[in-house]
């Protein structure tokens, strides 16, 4: 699976191109005098990129967008295995519809096993092992799962 595009229906977000290869969402520290390790907000947008990420990736409901932004649209392109290129679209609203080349799915689980199918090929079918399980791997969501190479959720 190759990220192409994120973007938005909101006038204010600005649309993320993804490169060819590995991409790493950096920030600096506001205060770089300050060594409390667990400050290092600076309004730039990562950590809320990768909940975008995610929530279009099939994700449960994030209740903060359907309460904050239910107007929002979101829109992910990426390439699969085969090189064929796909979009997702998923609403902020209250039922948080999500479509992938626009296809509606009104059940979260069977977009996820389409995505299973389009992106990781020959997976074995194993308690545990799936889209969600597998793509948070590669997409790693909370400080626990980066700052240490072998953790994830």
């Amino acid at each position: 699976m190759r990220l192409i595009k994120l973007s938005s229906n909101l006038e204010k977000f600005k649309t993320v191109d993804f490169k060819y290869g590995l991409n790493i969402i950096i920030g600096e520290r506001t205060d770089p005098d300050n060594k409390d390790t667990k400050d290092s907000y600076n309004g730039v947008g990562k950590s809320l990129l990768i909940e975008i990420l995610h929530f279009c990736l099939g994700s449960n409901k994030i209740s903060a967008f359907s309460k904050n932004i239910p107007e929002a649209i979101f829109y992910l392109e990426f390439e699969d295995y085969n090189k064929n290129i796909h979009k997702i679209t998923r609403e902020c609203s209250d039922k948080q519809a999500i479509s992938l080349d626009n296809k509606r799915y009104d059940k979260l689980t069977d977009f996820q096993d389409k995505m299973q199918e389009l992106v990781f090929v020959d997976v074995p079918d194993q308690k545990g092992l799936s889209f969600r399980s597998l793509i948070s791997r590669f997409i790693r969501r909370y400080k626990s799962n980066y700052s240490k190479y072998y953790n994830y959720y």
